[in-house]
């Protein structure tokens, strides 16, 4: 037997009359093989403090066995092929259930603000893991991510960081963790912000519930621009024939990007040969000008 984790109880392998069992006695050491005579058959039976038996079946021929044994309820028979390097391998394995959840509390949100996720990886099962790993990659539309990682919930993880979410925790038996995270949304973002965060289990363990290992969230992005316009030629008092010049200003105060917004400025028929010029002003968002240049009124 190979012992990937320390167990107590029911850890010790014995083959009699030509059935091998789990059975009562001393912790598990590793580096031990044990292997079995053609046609054996194994019973794995329950016992309290160990989750689970991985078995490593490459040399076992028909039946194939199953890539893991539910204590006390799996009965097969294989055939040993014989002969070095076709040892049959048993790993112990601890079982758990890792969760995890994820929201930021809103269904909408606009470009250009931020959204706080409050994501959370727990520790449902009867055995404590260690070495579980928390990811989140954040989509394009996060420009800027920080988090923070509070370990009040009895596991333990990283403090902080920025980025995408990357993360070894240690959670016994009934713990969790709490990951904060901020996301500051393009302004210029569209459609639907979607995330989903994971939680994987160490090695050395089994995780019975995979359904719960990933969390996501989806909010629907609302745009909210504020756009405004201003003109000015600086004067009071115009003669005729005197050249003006005036100044339009459309700005956009946010908080979202303002797309397709259309300008119009229609000449009344005493100002003649008119001719206009664009330029983007930034910094900003993404600022362009339709047209660089015309000539009559702006549309």
């Amino acid at each position: 037997l190979n012992s990937s984790v320390p167990v107590t109880g029911y850890d010790q392998l014995r083959v009699v009359n030509g059935s091998a069992s789990i059975d009562a006695g001393s912790m598990l050491t590793g580096g031990a093989t044990t292997t079995f005579a053609d046609g054996t058959s194994l019973v794995v039976l329950e016992q309290a403090t160990m989750g689970a038996i991985i078995g490593n079946f490459g040399n076992a021929v028909p039946p194939s066995p199953p890539a893991s044994i539910a204590l006390g309820s799996d009965d097969f028979d294989f055939d040993y092929l014989g002969g070095d390097g076709n040892d049959f391998v048993l790993t112990p394995s601890l079982v758990t259930d890792l969760s995890i959840s994820k929201d930021d509390g809103v269904s909408e949100a606009t470009p250009g603000e931020s959204v706080v996720y409050t994501i959370v990886a727990a520790n449902i099962g009867a055995y404590g893991t260690t070495s579980n790993t928390v990811t989140d990659s954040f989509p394009p539309a996060c420009s800027n991510v920080s988090w923070s990682c509070d370990d009040a919930g009895g596991g333990t993880c990283s403090g902080s960081g920025t980025g995408d979410i990357n993360d070894s925790i240690d959670l016994p038996a009934g713990t969790h963790v709490t990951y904060t995270a901020t996301c500051d949304i393009d302004p210029g973002a569209s459609g639907n912000l979607a995330n989903t965060a994971s939680v994987s289990v160490g090695d050395g363990a089994l995780d019975t519930n995979a359904g719960n290992d990933e969390a996501s969230d989806v909010d629907t992005l609302v745009p909210t621009a504020n756009v405004g316009i201003s003109k000015d030629d600086g004067v009071v008092i115009a003669a005729p024939e005197d050249v003006l010049t005036y100044t339009i200003t459309v700005s956009n105060s946010g908080p979202s990007a303002a797309v397709g917004v259309n300008v119009v400025d229609t000449l009344p028929p005493d100002l003649g040969n008119a001719s206009w010029s664009c330029e983007a002003v930034l910094p900003g968002p993404v600022t362009a000008c339709g047209n660089a240049s015309g000539s009559g009124g702006i549309d």
